[in-house]
C-alpha cells in the first residue's frame, strides 16, 4: 500500500522564510559586511608609509678643504705671532675708548694706536669668519663681501667728507674699528653660546651713539644724522647680511 504524501501547511511559510534569507537578499546586512570585509582588505593592502626626515648627515670635508683650513689657520698662526703685541694693543685701545669720545680722538691723533688698531682688525675679521665658516668657499665669500663692506663705507666717508669740507666722517669711519674688534670678541664666543652672538649687536649700537655725538657737536643737523644712519649704515649693513643669509 502506498503512502500519501501529506501537505503539511507550515512548508509553505518555510519556503517563504527561506526565500527571505540573508543569504538569497542581495541587500541583506550579510552582504553590506562581507563589501565592508572586501574595502576593509583592500585598505590594509595599501601600504600607508610616514615621511620621516632623513637624518642630517654633513657632508665630510674634501682633501682641498682640508688642506686650505689648514693653509688659514697655519696664516693666522704666523699673523698673531708676528703682530701680537700690536694686536694686544689694539685690542686694549679698542675697549678703553669704547665708551669715551675724548679716548677716541685720543687713539685716532697717535699714529702707534691707530696703526695697532688697523691691524687688530686685519686679524680679528678673517679670524671670526673663518671661525663662524663650515667650509673654505664661504669664508673667502664671506671674508671678500665684508672687506668689500668697509671699502665702500670708506669711500662714501671720504665723499662726504670733500662735500661737506670737514674730517668729521673720516674719523666716523676710522672710530669704526674699535666697535668691529669689540663685536668680533662677541661672534667668537657665539661658538660656545648663541646668546654670545647677538651681544655683538651692542658694540654697534654704541658706535651710533658716538656717532651722533660727533656729527651734532660739529653743527651738523639731527636730519642730516639720520639720513647718513638710514642710508650708510643701516642700509648697506640689512643687503650684506641678506646676502650672506642666501
Amino acid at each position: 500500500m502506498l503512502q500519501q504524501s501529506v501537505h503539511n501547511p507550515l512548508d509553505s511559510l518555510i519556503n517563504n522564510r527561506n526565500s527571505y534569507a540573508p543569504e538569497n537578499y542581495p541587500y541583506s546586512p550579510l552582504s553590506v559586511i562581507a563589501e565592508d570585509s572586501t574595502i576593509t582588505q583592500a585598505w590594509n593592502a595599501r601600504k600607508i608609509t610616514s615621511t620621516t626626515q632623513p637624518p642630517v648627515v654633513f657632508k665630510a670635508k674634501t682633501k682641498g678643504e682640508q688642506y686650505a683650513d689648514g693653509c688659514i689657520v697655519l696664516f693666522l698662526i704666523i699673523f698673531f705671532l708676528i703682530a701680537s703685541e700690536r694686536i694686544v694693543e689694539g685690542f686694549i685701545t679698542a675697549f678703553k675708548a669704547a665708551l669715551n669720545l675724548r679716548k677716541q680722538f685720543e687713539a685716532d691723533d697717535e699714529l702707534t694706536l691707530r696703526t695697532s688698531r688697523l691691524i687688530t682688525v686685519a686679524f680679528v675679521l678673517p679670524t671670526v669668519v673663518f671661525a663662524l665658516c663650515p667650509s673654505p668657499t664661504y669664508f673667502f665669500i664671506i671674508l671678500t663681501c665684508t672687506l668689500g663692506y668697509l671699502a665702500v663705507m670708506s669711500g662714501f666717508m671720504a665723499i662726504l667728507d670733500y662735500v661737506n669740507h670737514s674730517t668729521v666722517f673720516g674719523f666716523i669711519n676710522r672710530m669704526r674699528s674699535n666697535y668691529v674688534i669689540i663685536a668680533s670678541v662677541f661672534l667668537l664666543l657665539g661658538k660656545i653660546n648663541m646668546l654670545w652672538a647677538t651681544l655683538s649687536a651692542i658694540p654697534f649700537i654704541i658706535f651710533l651713539a658716538m656717532a651722533s655725538k660727533v656729527v651734532l657737536k660739529n653743527n651738523f643737523s639731527v636730519f642730516f644724522y639720520i639720513l647718513y644712519i638710514c642710508t650708510l649704515e643701516l642700509l648697506p649693513a640689512i643687503l650684506v647680511f641678506r646676502y650672506i643669509l642666501k
